[in-house]
Order: structure tokens, then sequence, then C-alpha cells
């Protein structure tokens, strides 16, 4: 996990090569899913949990273009602020979807994110006119992440973790892919 907080500075490092964040969202899931391939075969047994990780997989990788796609423009602590206030998402789309119980401990935790956010961003005149557009798509970030854990922790019960996350990284990819097609064709 100590090299997952290297993800924003290398993106800015690939930017700077010329890529996309289109291509980034396919090699940075593809490959993976490419390696993940072998435990794929659970679809016959398993079909709409592997589905479900498959579209939680999708919503993830909406999620991940839209934080690289932020990454481009944004201060990167402004990106990574955003994104982790997926705790925060998750604990209200739970309650709203899926009705999880919230308990003191769960509104303090959301206290202390705001909290968080509030320090770090303070009165910031760093945003402004359009890059409010890519705050937008930032947030894409935490609820493709708060749909997957809550897929993976509520809905997801007889499919192995392996499986499981091969679907989740197809998913990613083909929304990589999708993207990367919408952004050479000029659609």
């Amino acid at each position: 996990m100590v090299g997952y907080g290297f993800n924003p500075l290398f993106t800015r490092w690939i930017y700077a090569y010329g890529l996309s964040p289109e291509i980034i969202v396919v090699y940075r899931y593809g490959i993976p899913a490419i390696v993940m391939l072998p435990f794929a075969g659970s679809v016959r047994v398993h079909f709409r949990e592997s589905l479900l990780s498959f579209a939680g997989g999708m919503s993830m990788g909406f999620g991940a273009l839209g934080y690289f796609k932020a990454l481009a423009v944004l201060p990167v602590s402004i990106c990574v602020l955003i994104f982790f206030t997926y705790p925060l998402f998750t604990m209200i789309f739970g309650r709203i979807l899926f009705g999880i119980q919230l308990h003191g401990v769960h509104f303090g935790s959301a206290l202390l994110i705001l909290c968080g956010c509030a320090l770090a961003l303070g009165p910031s005149r760093d945003i402004s006119g359009d890059l409010w557009i890519a705050v937008a798509w930032c947030f894409l970030a935490p609820l493709g992440v708060t749909t997957i854990i809550l897929i993976f922790s509520l809905r997801v019960k007889n499919l192995n973790l392996l499986s499981s996350t091969a679907f989740m990284l197809f998913g990613n990819t083909l929304i990589g892919i999708i993207a990367f097609a919408w952004l050479e064709e000029g659609i």
C-alpha cells in the first residue's frame, strides 16, 4: 500500500511523456486484467456475482478516468483529498441503498473527514472557472471506489476474491478502452 500514494506523482510523470488519461486507465487496469484472466472461469458458476463485479469495475473505471483527468489540471493535493473522501461516500450510500446502520463512530469518522478537507483546503483560491469541471471529474473516483466496496462487501458473497478482482479489472479496462476509442475517433 505504500506505493499507492505515488500514483498521482507517477501519473504526472507519465503526462510529461504525452500519454492521455484514457490510455493510463487502459495500462493501469489492463495489464493486471490480463494477468487475472485464468481466474475468470467462475463466470459459468457465479454469473450474477461475476456481472456485479464487472459492473463495479466499470464504475471504478469511470472513477479512475475522472481522477486521472483531474490530475492533469488540478494540484495533486486536491485530487488526493477528494479521492480520500470515499469512506464518507461509502457510509452515505451504504445507508441510503443498503440500509446499513450508522453509529457514533461513523458520524465521528465523517466529521473527521470533513474537518480534514476544511483544514487542507482552507480559503483556497486555487480552483476557479473551468477547474471546477476537473473537480467534478475527480469526484467520480471516490464514487467508483464506494461502488466496488459496497458490491464486494455486501453483494459478492460466493465468488472467490481472485475471480471478483479479475472481473472488476475487466470492467475498469473496458471503460479505459471505450474512452480511448472515443478520444481517437473524436466522438
